[in-house]
């Protein structure tokens, strides 16, 4: 998959390569481009781990999406944009909590006038995967975890235990 981003200020071309991102372009009128505040940069990895729910859940903010990023390429005075990044996660705004798919951003500071920010979207390689539930009735407030009341047999630790006992022995099991 290719994505390009080519206009007055900037080239760039992304490509995915198995989960690793190329990028490949040059700033256009770099000559007044401020060095330190002129960078590309993505969010974390997809984190993956053993279990399928932790899996590839996106971040829940973008200040654990972006803290200590692999996924970040200063650009230098000449403009050339060369680097390799991995695949990026998405994240949750803090505002509304929605999902920020995955994405690599371009922040270019010019001494003579304003910045200039782009976002190039990637694929959400995992649509399905949010932090957010939406189930009907989640957020009843405290009648939700009152629910418990209604049953006819609270399950405490001696009921369990009686049961079990009860059944090993009808069962001849103890």
């Amino acid at each position: 998959m290719s994505y390009n981003i080519n206009n007055k200020y900037l080239q760039l071309s992304i490509t995915d390569e198995n989960g690793r991102l190329k990028l490949h372009g040059k700033v256009n009128k770099s000559s007044s481009l401020v060095e330190q505040s002129s960078y590309v940069v993505a969010a974390n990895p997809i984190d993956r781990m053993m279990n399928y729910t932790g899996s590839g859940l996106p971040f829940p903010c973008p200040s654990i999406a972006f803290d200590n990023t692999p996924n970040f390429f200063k650009i230098k005075k000449d403009g050339i944009i060369e680097c390799t990044f991995e695949y990026p996660n998405s994240y949750h705004s803090m505002k509304n909590h929605t999902k920020i798919v995955p994405s690599v951003f371009v922040a270019l500071k010019y001494e003579d006038k304003d910045s200039v920010y782009y976002q190039a979207k990637l694929n959400d390689n995992l649509p399905l995967k949010t932090t957010v539930t939406y189930r009907k009735g989640f957020k009843e407030g405290p009648k939700f975890y009152g629910k418990k009341d209604l049953l006819e047999v609270p399950p405490t630790q001696e009921y369990l235990l009686k049961n079990i006992g009860s059944y090993k022995i009808n069962r001849n099991l103890a």
